[in-house]
C-alpha cells in the first residue's frame, strides 16, 4: 500500500488520506468520505458525479424512455394503425370485428397455398377479431416498441417487426393453421427480442447494466402475466413462437454495443433475405 503523498490542502492535518481513485493525499475535512476508512478527493468526487449523472441519462437504459413519443414514435403510430383498423372492421358496435372483414383478410392457409390473395400475408398480422384481442396486442406492443425503438432506432424496429411477422407466418403456414389473425406474432418476436438484447447488454456491461435489466425483466414478465391472465380466446402457438423465434435471432445478430454497426447491417439483410426465402419455399408446398 504506498504511503500518502504531501497534503496540499490548507488543514494541513498530521494524518491525510489517499483518494481511492488518483492516490492524492487529503486531509479528512476536504474529503468526500467512503466506506471502509476511504474518501475521494474533490477533483475525483465530482468527475465521478458527473460520470454517474451521464450513465442515469444513458440512451441505452431500456427504462429511461418508457412511453416517450419523442424518441419512439414508429412503436405509437403502429398501434394507431392496429386500433384504427380495428374500430373500422368493427363498425357500428366497436366490440367484435365484423364476419365478413375477418372472411377477407385473415390468414387463409388454403388460398395462400394455391398463390392467391397474398395481401392475407400482411392483413391477417393487421387486423383482430375483439376489444380484448387488440388490447392485448396493443399493451405489448407499446412497451416493448417504445423500449426497443430507443435503444435501436426506428429502423430497425422496423425491419425487426418485418422479420417477425414473417417468422409468424411461415410458423402458421408450415404447421398448417387454417386461419390466423392479429399482430401477436409481431408483439412476441418483440418481447424476445427485447429480452434477449437485455440478456446480452447485461453480460458485455457486468453490473453497471444489472438494475435495469432486472426492471426489465420484471416488465417483462408483467405483460406475460396479463397475457395469458386475462385473454383466453383461442390462440395460434405457431405463429406465437415462429414470431418469438425471428425475434430471438434478430436479437443475436444486433450487438450487444453500438460498435459493429456495418456488421450487424450485414447479419440483419442476411436475416431478412433468408426469412423470404423460406417463406416463398412455405408457399410452394403442396397444400
Amino acid at each position: 500500500m504506498s504511503t500518502p503523498e504531501s497534503s496540499v490542502c490548507q488543514h494541513q492535518q498530521a494524518e491525510p488520506v489517499n483518494c481511492v481513485l488518483c492516490n492524492k493525499a487529503v486531509c479528512w475535512s476536504c474529503a468526500y468520505p467512503l466506506p471502509q476508512h476511504q474518501a475521494l478527493c474533490e477533483t475525483c468526487f465530482h468527475k465521478l458525479k458527473a460520470e454517474n449523472a451521464q450513465v442515469e441519462d444513458d440512451p441505452d437504459d431500456p427504462m429511461s424512455s418508457f412511453f416517450d413519443f419523442q424518441r419512439a414514435p414508429l412503436a405509437f403510430i403502429f398501434c394507431g394503425v392496429l386500433v384504427g383498423l380495428y374500430a373500422l372492421g368493427s363498425l357500428p358496435d366497436l366490440v367484435d370485428t365484423r364476419s365478413d372483414v375477418l372472411q377477407w383478410v385473415n390468414l387463409d392457409r388454403a388460398v395462400l397455398m394455391e398463390g392467391e390473395q397474398l395481401w392475407r400475408l400482411l392483413t391477417g398480422n393487421l387486423f383482430h377479431v375483439n376489444l380484448g384481442h387488440v388490447g392485448m396486442n396493443v399493451f405489448g406492443l407499446l412497451i416493448f416498441g417504445n423500449l426497443l425503438e430507443a435503444r435501436i432506432g426506428w429502423q430497425f424496429l422496423l425491419a425487426w417487426m418485418v422479420i417477425s411477422l414473417i417468422g409468424c407466418n411461415i410458423a402458421s403456414l408450415y404447421f398448417g393453421v387454417p386461419h390466423s389473425v392479429g399482430a401477436s406474432g409481431i408483439a412476441y418476436g418483440l418481447q424476445t427480442a427485447f429480452i434477449v438484447l437485455s440478456a446480452k447488454t447485461l453480460i458485455a456491461h457486468r453490473h453497471q447494466s444489472l438494475w435495469r435489466t432486472a426492471r426489465s425483466l420484471i416488465g417483462y414478465l408483467a405483460v406475460i402475466i396479463v397475457m395469458n391472465t386475462f385473454y383466453t380466446g383461442q390462440m395460434n402457438i405457431y405463429g406465437h413462437l415462429g414470431g418469438a423465434a425471428a425475434g430471438l435471432l434478430c436479437a443475436l445478430a444486433y450487438p450487444a454495443m453500438n460498435n459493429v454497426r456495418l456488421g450487424h447491417k450485414i447479419a440483419l439483410g442476411f436475416l431478412f433475405v433468408m426469412s423470404l426465402l423460406s417463406l416463398g419455399w412455405v408457399l410452394f408446398l403442396p397444400a
